[in-house]
């Protein structure tokens, strides 16, 4: 079994929270777009603060992706010594 070290939980939170802030932005932008004529002066923190979620997402799935890197080949290399 792959022992992935131990996140804390508002490791996993800021992920989620920031996941859902991009889809909720983007919602609005959407639904904007089709209903409405352009917030142009609410653009601008709206872009801010979708790039700050984004950024954050980013680095949390580079986090787990070098997670996995690196215990993956470990429980590969174990799974072929007991075959």
């Amino acid at each position: 079994m792959l022992n992935m070290p131990k996140t804390s939980k508002s490791a996993s939170d800021s992920f989620n929270e920031n996941y859902r802030v991009l889809k909720e932005i983007a919602e609005q932008l959407r639904e904007q777009s089709q209903h409405e004529d352009p917030d142009i002066d609410g653009l601008v923190p709206k872009l801010e603060k979708a790039s700050r979620a984004y950024s954050l997402c980013v680095q949390r799935l580079e986090a787990v992706k070098k997670a996995l890197d690196e215990h993956l080949p470990k429980a590969a290399k174990s799974a072929k010594k007991k075959d």
